[in-house]
């Protein structure tokens, strides 16, 4: 299980974010509320093809027991490089993909780490200035 303080990605097709059913409500409620969620990636249908052709979203939160989700980030990714067949076919080789395809994962985690921490800068001075 999930630790206070931890961070979890989850993928999950789009009814959970949309579902009316009192379990998606449930689920919704315990995320934003007594959770902190982070930010909600969303997938175009087919991205998991051949296995299923539903839209998904990932949802990035941290484990808090106690709330603390302020502000959401949204991400609608329109395409992945693939194609959205069966197939999965490459849509562009990858030397058009630019460096990103070209980075190991942790390389690219720890860009991703120092853009966050510069957000979060962003973030305080912009609330200072608006106090």
């Amino acid at each position: 299980m999930l630790k206070p303080g931890g961070r979890a990605a989850v993928i999950v097709p789009d009814g959970v974010l949309f579902g009316s059913s009192n379990a998606h409500k449930t689920l919704r409620r315990l995320l934003v509320e007594e959770q902190k969620l982070d930010a909600v990636i969303s997938l175009p249908g087919g991205v998991f093809k051949p296995y299923a052709g539903v839209s998904t979203a990932i949802l990035l939160f941290t484990k808090t027991n106690s709330g603390g989700t302020d502000h959401v980030w949204f991400y609608d990714v329109d395409a992945d490089g693939m194609s959205l067949d069966d197939k999965r076919t490459e849509l562009l080789p990858p030397e058009r993909l630019g460096e990103v395809a070209q980075r190991a994962p942790g390389e690219i985690l720890k860009a991703l780490g120092q853009l966050e921490a510069e957000i979060q800068q962003g973030m305080k001075e912009l609330e200072g200035v608006l106090k």
